[in-house]
């Protein structure tokens, strides 16, 4: 198995879109290597640190978009 085919297979397998036939494929796969364990550990936990992230904007960011609003606005009038 190529390396981006087994990438793209993790990735399928960690947000259950394989079939059941594939994913027990897969799971045979990762019962017998341990560097594809590994890579889907890895992936798991960035999967897990990137839902943690916190999403909010910065404050400058808010003003910019508010001022760039009241700019349009005034351009409007």
């Amino acid at each position: 198995m190529n390396n981006t085919h087994t990438e793209n297979e993790l990735i399928r397998y960690v947000y259950a879109e394989m079939t059941d036939k594939e994913q027990q494929r897969f799971q045979h796969q990762l019962s017998r290597d341990a560097h594809l364990r590994y890579r889907y550990k890895v992936l798991k936990h960035t999967l897990s640190q990137l839902n943690q992230a916190v999403t909010t904007p910065q404050p400058a960011c808010i003003a910019a978009i508010l001022q760039a609003s009241k700019d349009l606005r005034a351009q409007a009038a």
